[in-house]
């Protein structure tokens, strides 16, 4: 059976992001070419092909389950250096959310044990040589920004785009809309869902972030959708 290696994350999205990644390319971060700039929810994991459809709707669930956009700062800047040379920006503000989202995520085929505790990051340098943590680390001591989250990642590796891991699917973070309670509920979210992709077809590839409305029954079961131009 094929599988896929997926994670979850919240991307930091621009500008900011933008300007973390200024600050990763001044560090020289290894990873700058193989992701954006982000929080891990769920590392690097492999999903069979067939669980797919499974981790979509635990996304959709975890997504629709959080009261808004999470309200959250960046900064300062702090370093895993006993265990490894990895400088990166602290999370802080609304985590009592971040965690429970983390938790909505992390069940059935994503489900993974920790093997260190949870600790809330955005890494600005990777691979990075340990003479020089302590210069990263008073150079951006005054790093602070806020940073509001709307949406939940799905990333996969090889995936199209310009990174290695890339975005194959994202949930904003809000309640659905309930459209109606005739016969059948039927609840609007709105993201990026590759059943939209499937129902409508693919989009050029300029289109590299579309953003969708999509329809479900009670059953999770796609009736309508749109999609930005």
């Amino acid at each position: 059976m094929p599988r896929r290696r997926l994670a979850v994350a919240l991307l930091v999205e621009d500008p900011l992001g933008r300007e973390i990644d200024g600050l990763r390319r001044g560090l020289g971060d290894g990873a700058l070419e193989r992701v954006s700039p982000h929080c891990t929810l769920v590392p690097p994991i492999n999903v069979h092909t067939r669980d797919l459809d499974e981790v979509l709707q635990l996304l959709r669930d975890a997504a629709a389950a959080t009261e808004g956009p999470l309200q959250l700062r960046l900064g300062r800047v702090a370093t895993f250096a006993g265990d490894s040379p990895v400088a990166y920006l602290e999370v802080s503000g609304d985590l009592t959310g971040l965690r429970r989202l983390r938790a909505a995520v992390r069940r059935g085929p994503l489900e993974r044990p920790d093997v260190h505790p949870f600790q809330p990051h955005v890494t600005v340098a990777d691979e990075l040589d340990p003479a020089r943590l302590g210069a990263a680390i008073v150079s951006l001591e005054r790093f602070s920004a806020p940073w509001t989250p709307a949406a939940v990642h799905l990333l996969e590796e090889g995936a199209p785009g310009p990174h290695r891991w890339n975005p194959i699917a994202w949930y904003a973070l809000e309640a659905p809309a309930l459209l109606g309670t005739g016969g059948h509920p039927v609840v609007l979210q709105v993201g990026q869902d590759p059943a939209v992709e499937e129902l409508l077809g693919p989009l050029p590839p300029e289109h590299r972030q579309p953003v969708s409305a999509a329809a479900r029954d009670e059953q999770g079961r796609l009736v309508a959708a749109v999609r930005s131009a």
